[in-house]
């Protein structure tokens, strides 16, 4: 994977709705996972368990007179350790003021995160923009930017974990390799590179990048990687595609070596227009599938809830499960090829190329913060200094926003790290708006009364933006007063912890137990549960 590749991924990361990633932060903890990764070539579970005691970040003075630069050192744990032990290792990465792109800035989204949670030490460094007004003292070359000492051990690549109402992030349960995977390969399939993409694609790319350079000798490069000589590199890590014109070499002429590398990146043939997902037709085929078949005869011939039926139903899930992937790789992997053979057909027919169907991935548009996101980021150079900083400033500031979103459902509030704020509401809804009208449909008058709306999911629509896109699905009716019930159940009761604080988002109340809130619900917002 080139920095090219990897550029367009983080782009892909940032604005597809065709994945969602539960919460927004967790978006962003992806792209600077992958940012962390490319530089230190190191193996992906050693950036997965950085904790905020490995993160180092200083104001430093730029030996050849230029403006104060913020220095990111990590320090790196290794990871494979049935070989024994080995010394940890500091990577620094200075920051690119007059970066071409803020997809591909690290110090961006570590800042957001750093931020997002006000882990400075400092108590007064609590904005981006505060950083333009930090000096170095006379006679020195830097001014450390401490961290808090009370996160030192918690990770900062957690996972999220469903809460009373709705998302958040893990106080220390730290994102695991496959679920990383997973994602790297979903975004690399919606990007429309035709072969998967894992996350040690970065570090073999960094591994040749280094083997390439004049500015790394082969003692570093081994170093770097965990290497206790070139033998790995030379057997596992050196691709096998040449990655040289070798014919222009061997001729004397200038060697097309953009080309070249292009064409042994990982996303030389990648397309839009190769499937992503299986269409309804194909996914229901597999039903006609003989061991389908077999397992559907005997699902039927045991008593439903019996260890039987849930035993058989577990095996016959699993098996369209496993006969859809293999459907969709087969047909990922013979597209190349017959889309090949339908353009050229097509362009010497004189048609030109044809507008190929493809499966509707997300019925979603962007959510207004993703949005902004996706603009900051991608915000042209300025033409000054201070037109720098605010760029950067204002990238941080979006990122610190897309942070709180719960994605696919609302906006939680903001908290800080381990800590709990306490609930921060947008202007009251206006008279007549939807929003009022589902708020006060929430509100029995009497014992009898059965709204068909939850009133959680109504409470939190109002942390949102009118336009916000999840607020329709937020305010929706149930069919049925019964169906609200299960919700409420299966949603926010099966996911309140004991030690979870507990609010009623509608009446805005402290409660002091589950049974509180239940008995809360029936009295007040009429829900049986």
């Amino acid at each position: 994977m080139t920095i090219e590749d990897l550029k367009e991924q983080i782009e892909t990361i940032i604005s597809t709705t065709k994945k969602s990633f539960g919460l927004g932060e967790l978006r962003v903890l992806a792209v600077l996972f992958l940012l962390l990764l490319a530089p230190a070539g190191a193996r992906p579970t050693s950036i997965l368990r950085l904790r905020f005691g490995d993160i180092r970040l200083v104001l430093a003075r730029d030996p050849e007179g230029g403006p104060h630069n913020i220095l990111i050192r990590f320090t790196l744990a290794f990871t494979k350790t049935y070989l024994g032990v080995k010394d940890a290792k500091t990577f620094p990465i200075p920051e690119t003021l007059y970066d071409p792109s803020l997809l591909l800035n690290p110090h961006v989204f570590l800042l957001g995160i750093l931020f997002r949670h006000k882990a400075f030490r400092a108590a007064s460094l609590t904005s981006p923009a505060q950083l333009a007004k930090l000096d170095i003292h006379p006679g020195e070359l830097e001014l450390p930017l401490p961290l808090r000492e009370d996160i030192k051990e918690t990770y900062i690549f957690r996972r999220a974990v469903k809460t009373f109402t709705g998302v958040k992030l893990s106080s220390n349960e730290p994102i695991s390799y496959q679920m990383i995977a997973q994602w790297i390969k979903r975004i690399g399939e919606i990007l429309g590179l035709e072969y998967s993409t894992i996350p040690y694609n970065l570090r073999y790319n960094a591994a040749n990048e280094f083997d390439r350079s004049a500015d790394i000798s082969e003692s570093l490069r081994n170093l770097a990687l965990d290497h206790a000589n070139s033998n790995p590199f030379q057997r596992h890590y050196l691709g096998r595609e040449v990655c040289a014109d070798t014919w222009a070499v061997l001729r004397r002429q200038a060697p097309q070596q953009a080309l070249v590398r292009q064409a042994c990146s990982v996303g030389h043939s990648k397309s839009k227009r190769r499937p992503i997902d299986l269409t309804s037709e194909q996914a229901a085929s597999v039903n006609t599938d003989p061991l389908v078949k077999r397992l559907q005869r005997e699902l039927r011939q045991y008593r439903q809830g019996s260890k039987k039926y849930l035993e058989a139903r577990r095996q016959l899930k699993n098996a369209k499960q496993t006969l859809k992937r293999k459907l969709k790789h087969k047909i990922r992997e013979e597209w190349t090829t017959k889309q090949a053979v339908d353009d050229i057909e097509q362009q010497l027919q004189g048609i030109g190329f044809a507008k190929h169907p493809t499966v509707k991935g997300s019925l979603c548009s962007q959510r207004p913060a993703q949005g902004k996101l996706l603009e900051a980021i991608n915000a042209p150079l300025g033409r000054d200094l201070n037109d720098q900083y605010r760029r950067r400033d204002n990238a941080i500031n979006a990122i610190i926003t897309y942070c709180m979103v719960e994605e696919g459902l609302t906006v939680r509030r903001p908290q800080t790290l381990l800590e709990l704020a306490d609930r921060k509401h947008h202007d009251d809804p206006s008279l007549g708006s939807p929003i009022y009208d589902a708020l006060l449909s929430v509100f029995v008058k009497t014992k009898k009364d059965r709204p068909r709306r939850c009133f959680i999911c109504v409470g939190k629509a109002q942390t949102l933006s009118p336009d916000d896109g999840t607020v329709a699905e937020l305010l929706r009716e149930f069919y049925t007063p019964g169906d609200v019930s299960k919700h409420f159940r299966r949603k926010h009761l099966a996911n309140l912890h004991g030690d979870e604080r507990i609010k009623c988002p509608a009446c805005d109340l402290s409660l002091d137990h589950s049974e509180h809130l239940r008995n809360h619900a029936l009295r007040v917002h009429g829900i049986v549960s």
